[in-house]
């Protein structure tokens, strides 16, 4: 991405988007507006991301889009290309993203499960 693209991208995220942490090591960079363009420019520009659609709760309302980065190495990427951008309550929203990511994978309990995980990444009671 150009300078020009992350600082665009910055102002998008900044201006419309979301930071979130769902659970353990789980998190998402969500951009929701009703400008299919600007969402299909998100995924052009980052190369990441994927789109979903909302059809309109009400007759009068206009179809509303999102942009979702839910893979790990994606979203350290966007982050780390527009930190210096945005403002003190992204940043912090932003860097609280970053800290879940961080912290060390949980490993089941029990020893048998072990052998599963090392080979699936899963545990047989997930």
């Amino acid at each position: 991405m150009s300078s020009d693209q992350i600082a665009w991208l910055a102002g998008i995220i900044e201006g419309e988007g979301s930071f979130l942490v769902k659970g353990h090591r789980a998190a998402t960079i969500q951009v929701v507006m009703t400008d299919r363009d600007i969402i299909d420019r998100l995924v052009e520009i980052t190369g990441v991301g994927r789109i979903h659609g909302y059809a309109p709760a009400k007759a009068h309302y206009k179809q509303a889009w999102d942009w979702r980065v839910r893979r790990r190495a994606h979203i350290i990427f966007i982050i780390d290309a527009v930190m210096p951008w945005l403002g003190q309550r992204r940043a912090t929203a932003a860097q609280r993203v970053l800290d879940e990511l961080a912290k060390p994978l949980l490993l089941p309990r029990k020893e048998s499960n072990l052998q599963t995980v090392a080979l699936t990444g899963r545990c047989s009671a997930c």
